[in-house]
């Protein structure tokens, strides 16, 4: 399970700063974002439906595409493998997708806050 206080030790320590630029950290936040709004709408069970399940592995194959774009891009290729696993993770687990979404927004505010590149 990803604990969002280490958000900032992996953006520190990965020099992620320098290696990723705002908007791709965005496009990838963004696409979290979408599944995450489209949970909240579901019934309340902690089970994902089959629909959000095949989106959240579509999102993955999106974060490969950019990653893949940019493949001398070390830091964007350390946060992808930290990220990819994660997704792996989450199976059709609601609370575990809840989780990694609190995790890619800390990343997020991280890069932001130590100066990502625009």
């Amino acid at each position: 399970m990803l604990d969002i206080n280490k958000a900032k030790d992996f953006v520190k320590n990965n020099n992620l700063t320098r290696a990723i630029t705002t908007s791709k950290i965005r496009k990838f936040l963004s696409a979290v974002n979408k599944i995450s709004n489209k949970i909240r709408y579901q019934n309340n069970s902690d089970i994902l439906s089959e629909d959000i399940v095949a989106e959240i592995a579509y999102m993955r194959v999106q974060f490969a595409y950019i990653v893949g774009k940019d493949n001398k891009n070390e830091g964007l290729k350390k946060l992808h493998k930290e990220l990819d696993d994660a997704i792996a993770n989450i199976n059709k687990n609601k609370n575990e997708f809840i989780n990694f979404a609190k995790y890619v927004e800390a990343i997020v505010a991280y890069h932001k806050f130590y100066g990502g590149r625009d």
